[in-house]
C-alpha cells in the first residue's frame, strides 16, 4: 500500500488499530476457555470488555470520516502463533 499523505497514514494506522482490536475480541475468549486459575479468566473477561469499548473509538471515527474499516491482516499471523505458543 502506497501512502502518499498524512490521510493515507491516518486511515492506514486506525485499520491496523481496529484491526488488532477486532483480532484480539475473536481471540480473548478462547484464552479465557483455556485458562485455569480463576482470577486470569477474570482478567481475560475484563480484557474483553474494555476491548469491546475501545473498539467503539474507531467505528465512531470511520463512521465521522465517512469511511469503512478494512479487513487488514498485517500481524495476524503473528497474533496466531502466539495464541498457539501460550494455549499448549
Amino acid at each position: 500500500m502506497k501512502l502518499s499523505n498524512l490521510r493515507d497514514l491516518y486511515m492506514y494506522e486506525l485499520n491496523d488499530l481496529y484491526s488488532a482490536e477486532s483480532q484480539l475480541i475473536e481471540a480473548l475468549p478462547q484464552w479465557e476457555q483455556k485458562a485455569t486459575s480463576r482470577g486470569l479468566k477474570q482478567a481475560l473477561r475484563e480484557h474483553l470488555k474494555e476491548t469491546r469499548d475501545q473498539h467503539k473509538r474507531p467505528e465512531h471515527i470511520f463512521e465521522d470520516l465517512g469511511e469503512k474499516p478494512k479487513n487488514s491482516e498485517a500481524g495476524v499471523e503473528e497474533v496466531r502463533q502466539y495464541a498457539i505458543l501460550t494455549t499448549h
